[in-house]
């Protein structure tokens, strides 16, 4: 009896702990490039969660103000102070759980995106329609990631060919970012030369956690409106940076 007793509460335990955690999966994605960014996605059978930011541990170059220009720089000797204020201003950012995050809906070309400006102390909350990516081509060329059996398939979209390598075993019809439309979840996928794209480091499945919140509460806009706030965002911080840049070498 006590035998008995053990297998049915192990039976209902095992099914609340699958009901309970095999909706959501926590996926982690870094970019193929030397020094790439890695960005993090949680996915449900309903919609797609993931980061705008990206967790940048390492910097091959940066950008900074130099004679009144901004230059990209890349010695780590001479610019050391330069490279560490970046990697803790980033660092800051990228921690802070009020970040912006993506959310698409299962099967939906449409995305929202709650973004927080610090510059002008502003929340957007931005819709864009996705282009559709639908016209993938099976082959029969496999690949092993993180011990999960891919299979190989390939499109051309707007103009560039990729090729990705998806899973059935993860039941999700997603990617990284806006890569979709294939009948598992993608692990890798990249162009001809491999000088963009993206492939799966890490895994979490079933996932146990709180997912990050999409704030719907900003400023409403498409994202064609939002860009050409961002830009006239960008030009201000450029002229502010001139503007003390100017008075710095009046006072020399």
């Amino acid at each position: 009896m006590k035998y008995l007793t053990f297998l049915v509460i192990l039976f209902f335990a095992n099914r609340a702990f699958t009901q309970q955690t095999l909706a959501t999966i926590y996926i982690e994605y870094k970019q193929l490039q030397e020094y790439g960014s890695t960005f993090k996605q949680w996915i449900n059978k309903d919609s797609i969660i993931f980061t705008t930011i990206a967790s940048i541990p390492y910097y091959k170059e940066i950008i900074i103000l130099e004679d009144g220009k901004l230059v990209k720089v890349s010695d780590r000797i001479k610019y050391a102070k330069e490279f560490e204020e970046q990697r803790l201003k980033d660092s800051a950012i990228t921690v802070n759980l009020e970040q912006p995050f993506r959310t698409r809906k299962n099967n939906s070309n449409i995305l929202y995106s709650s973004i927080m400006i610090d510059y002008n102390k502003k929340k957007y909350y931005v819709v864009d329609t996705l282009a559709e990516m639908s016209n993938w081509v099976l082959h029969n060329d496999t690949l092993h990631i993180l011990g999960f059996k891919c299979q190989k398939a390939t499109t051309n979209f707007s103009g560039v060919n990729y090729t990705a390598f998806f899973t059935t075993e993860l039941n999700f019809t997603y990617g990284p970012r806006n890569f979709r439309g294939l009948p598992g979840l993608i692990l890798k996928v990249n162009n001809d030369d491999e000088s963009f794209g993206y492939i799966v480091t890490q895994i979490k499945y079933p996932f146990i956690g709180e997912l990050p919140k999409v704030e719907s509460d900003g400023q409403f806009m498409t994202a064609k409106e939002f860009a050409k706030i961002a830009e006239s965002i960008n030009q201000l911080r450029m002229q502010k940076m001139m503007n003390l840049k100017n008075i710095k070498d009046l006072n020399k």
